[in-house]
This record gives structure tokens, sequence and C-alpha cells, in this order.
């Protein structure tokens, strides 16, 4: 199945799939066939979106997704869990929520795209690997700025 097209056409038409054009059912829509390839489909998609994020969490691709559409509401305590500034999935109005969806079908063809080359998800994975390594050698010289409340060690 090509989903490339799939989606795009998913994007323009939402109506035609009894989706209301909604960030949210759009997001339930893709896990739906994400589930229907026995979870193949978005394999790799969050360490994907983890490297543009530029910030290791535990946060899965639709609240990456939000994050990435909503940079300026980036702020995040990973201590106590709460958003210091209003949640990037908080989304309410029409314009937020094109935004998010317009960054989620962004984000998924550019994936999709890199998927369909040869050797696309182990050069995926091997970008992660790097990013991480990178990522954790920044923190532990501490030179990623750490999340309110909490220091340098």
């Amino acid at each position: 199945m090509n989903y490339r097209a799939l989606f795009a056409a998913l994007h323009k038409r939402p109506g035609m799939y009894g989706l209301d054009g909604s960030f949210a059912q759009f997001c339930i829509f893709l896990n739906g066939c994400d589930a229907a390839t026995s979870w193949s489909l978005l394999a790799g998609f969050n360490e994907w979106l983890l490297v543009r994020y530029d910030e290791e969490t535990s946060f899965g691709w639709t609240a990456l997704i939000a994050c990435l559409a909503f940079p300026e509401r980036r702020r995040f305590d990973h201590g106590t869990g709460a958003w210091l500034d209003r949640s990037p999935l908080d989304l309410r109005n029409a314009s937020d929520n094109a935004r998010a969806v317009n960054t989620l079908f962004h984000f998924l063809d550019e994936f999709l795209e890199l998927r369909e080359r040869p050797q696309g998800l182990t050069k995926i994975f091997r970008e992660y690997v790097v990013w991480l390594d990178g990522y954790r050698a920044r923190s532990d010289r501490g030179d990623i700025p750490l999340s309110e409340g909490e220091e340098n060690s």
C-alpha cells in the first residue's frame, strides 16, 4: 500500500475517511494504520522526531509533533511532569489545530520518504543513535540546560 498517497489524500479530504480534521482524529487514524501493519509503519518515527526535537524525552510521537508545531510552548519541567506554559497539545482553536495537523503531515511525509529509500530505516536509527550519543555527551558536560528546578551536578 502507498501510505504516502493515502496520507496525502487523508490530509486533503479527512471527511472522505470519516474524520473531522482534528489533530486527535488524525493521530488515532495513523495509530490504526500502524497497528494494521503490526506496528511497522511508524517504526522509527518517534526516534526520527526526537532528533528534530533535539531533547531527550519520553514523549510519544503525538506529543513530539505538537512540540515541533509549537516551539514557543516547549518549556516542560521533567522533574514535576508539568508544562511551564500552555501545553503544545492544548489545541484551543481551529488555528492551533491546523498548525498541529500541517506539522504532522509535513513530518510524516518526510519520514515516510526517508523510510522508502534503500536502508532507510537503518539510516533513521543510525542517525538517532549518533544524536543520542552526542546529546548525552553534551548533557554530561553540562552544555544542555536543565529543566526548571534542576541543577548541574
